[in-house]
């Protein structure tokens, strides 16, 4: 069962920031479409109009096909409930156990990195 991830999201800031990202990449509405392999220009289109809640999980992939951080498309966008709620979902989608260590002992160096440069 998914999370209520979205329930703060702000979907007007969502879908510029999803509409920016595109027009970066180069990219149209049809061409993130394909290059996604699912999703629909209607439903692309909504996204960027701030009509409708883009699923939690779509996130990494999305981020991936324009090329950004996949912080940058929620960043300020989330309460921080939210996006400590989306992290968490993100991270059950991975099946591996293996691979749920290695990116739990990733995301504790980068913790671990910028606390220091926050020390700085």
């Amino acid at each position: 069962m998914a999370l209520p991830v979205q329930r703060h999201m702000d979907l007007k800031s969502f879908g510029a920031k999803l509409k920016d990202a595109r027009e970066r990449a180069g990219l149209t509405q049809a061409e993130l479409v394909v290059r996604l392999g699912r999703k629909t220009v209607a439903s692309i289109s909504e996204y960027e109009q701030g009509k409708r809640r883009m699923a939690a999980v779509d996130l990494p992939d999305v981020a991936h096909v324009l090329g950004v951080p996949i912080t940058y498309l929620f960043e300020d966008v989330l309460a921080e409930t939210d996006l400590e709620l989306a992290v968490l979902e993100w991270f059950r989608t991975l099946r591996d156990e293996r691979a749920k260590r290695q990116t739990f002992g990733l995301m504790k160096r980068v913790a671990e990195y910028v606390t220091q440069l926050e020390h700085a």
